[in-house]
C-alpha cells in the first residue's frame, strides 16, 4: 500500500505539472516554457510507472506483465506529449525515455515492445523529416538489442532477428520518399542512411550467432539494401 501511496504522489504531481502545460498553452509568450512543463510531467508519470514495477520502495505490483502493462501506459502518455510538442527534441527524449525505462527488463516482451516504440519515434521523421532524431532513434534501438543479446541468460535470435529487421526497414525507407529526392547533396541525410543500414547489418550479426542459418537473414537484408539503393 505504501508504494501505491507514492505512484498516487507521483501522479498527482505529474498532473499538476500537466494542468500547468494546459494553462499556459493558451498564452503564446509561453508556449515553449508549457511545452517543458508537459514534458516534465510525461517524464515523471513515467518514472512513477516504472517504479511501480522494479524499484524497491516505489513497487506495488509485483506481476511482471502487470507491470509492463503499467509502463506502457506511461510510454503512451510520453508519446502523447511528444506528439503535442510537434519538435524533434520533445519526439526524441520520450523516445529514449522509453527505451531506457524498457532496458531495466529485458526479454521478449520488452525487445516487442521497444520495437514498437522505436517504429513510433520513426513515424514522426516520416511526418516531418527529423534526421536528427532518426538517428538518435535508430542508436537507442542498436544499444537496447545490444544489452538484449549479452543477457546473461538465454535469449531468442528469432526474435530479435524480427524486430531489428523491421526497425531498419522502417528508418531505411524513409528516405527513399519523395520528399527527400534532391539533386543536392544532404550530408545528414546520407549519414543517417549509412548509420542505419550498418548498424541494423552488425545488429543482424550479432543476434545470429548462435545459428548455422545465420547467413540467410544477412543475406536477404543484403538484397533489400541492393534494391533499394539502384533507386
Amino acid at each position: 500500500l505504501l508504494g501505491f501511496a507514492r505512484f498516487v504522489l507521483i501522479s498527482l504531481f505529474a498532473a499538476s505539472l500537466g494542468s500547468g502545460d494546459w494553462w499556459l498553452r493558451q498564452k503564446p509568450d509561453w508556449s515553449q516554457f508549457a511545452h517543458w512543463l508537459g514534458s516534465a510531467a510525461a517524464a515523471i508519470f513515467l518514472f512513477g510507472c516504472w517504479g511501480s514495477g522494479g524499484i524497491p520502495g516505489l513497487q506495488w505490483i509485483f506481476n511482471p506483465f502487470a507491470a509492463l502493462a503499467l509502463l506502457v501506459l506511461g510510454i503512451g502518455v510520453n508519446f502523447g506529449f511528444a506528439f503535442i510538442g510537434g519538435t524533434s527534441t520533445f519526439a526524441s527524449l520520450h523516445t529514449l525515455l522509453s527505451l531506457l525505462a524498457l532496458s531495466f527488463q529485458l526479454n521478449e516482451v520488452t525487445l516487442v515492445t521497444a520495437t514498437l516504440v522505436c517504429l513510433v519515434g520513426i513515424a514522426f521523421s516520416y511526418r516531418y523529416r527529423w534526421d536528427l532524431h532518426l538517428l538518435l532513434t535508430i542508436a537507442g534501438f542498436f544499444l537496447f538489442v545490444m544489452a538484449y543479446r549479452f543477457l546473461p541468460t538465454s535469449f531468442n535470435s528469432l526474435f530479435g532477428i524480427g524486430c531489428v529487421t523491421a526497425v531498419g526497414l522502417a528508418a531505411g525507407l524513409i528516405h527513399y520518399r519523395k520528399d527527400y529526392q534532391s539533386t543536392t547533396k544532404q550530408a545528414l541525410s546520407f549519414a543517417v542512411h549509412l548509420i542505419n543500414w550498418s548498424l541494423a547489418g552488425i545488429a543482424l550479426g550479432f543476434l545470429a550467432t548462435d545459428s548455422k542459418w545465420k547467413t540467410i537473414p544477412i543475406f536477404i537484408a543484403g538484397i533489400g539494401a541492393f534494391l533499394l539503393a539502384k533507386r
